[in-house]
């Protein structure tokens, strides 16, 4: 599928991977959605990209920590006229430090941003790109999601539901809905 003139969501677009994804997709001629938690750092991606490559981008504060945060932002989308082709669901976080030590309000706030959100993401953006018979899905996974992760337990864990998920969805939607899973290493 070629990007130019599709629509892209990318999540985690205020910093670090989601920041290189979006400046990947504006170059290959995708217009863009940028969303995450922190505004100011995507109005000054998102002003450089349009003048940079000629490409729209429409910028959506969203905390992926809240429940019904998915749904929310397809229902912006959805009154934009926006209709996403491509989905990077990059946004996540980690909790480093012993499991039994770790606030119970972050560990719920891990599990919404890399399980839940992403899960709920990839089934309101999926869903049509499955009936319109094409678009591409890219989870964002990690090298912790092959090996248990002592001190980072609860992120291996959820990692590990990502890259099964992903496979899992490649095969269930496949090939007119791509899905892919990047598992990177330590990212500093």
């Amino acid at each position: 599928m070629d990007p130019k003139g599709s629509w892209a969501v990318v999540t985690g677009a205020s910093s670090g991977l989601g920041v290189e994804f979006a400046r990947a997709l504006a170059a290959m001629g995708a217009n863009l959605v940028l969303t995450a938690r922190r505004e100011a750092p995507m109005q000054g991606l998102a002003e450089d990209l349009r003048g940079r490559h000629g490409v729209e981008v429409v910028v959506e504060a969203v905390d992926l920590s809240e429940a019904d945060s998915a749904v929310a932002l397809r229902d912006r989308l959805e009154r934009r006229g926006i209709e996403p082709d491509i989905l990077v669901n990059n946004a996540a976080f980690g909790l480093a430090g012993a499991f039994i030590e770790q606030e119970p309000a972050r560990l719920r706030a891990l599990l919404q941003v890399d399980i839940v959100s992403t899960t709920e993401l990839t089934h309101v953006f999926g869903q049509p790109m499955a009936r319109r018979g094409r678009g591409r899905i890219l989870l964002v996974a990690s090298l912790a999601a092959f090996q248990p992760t002592p001190l980072l337990a609860a992120y291996g864990a959820a990692k590990a539901y990502i890259l099964s998920f992903g496979e899992a969805l490649n095969l269930e939607l496949g090939p007119e809905v791509g899905v892919t899973v990047l598992s990177p290493g330590l990212m500093l």
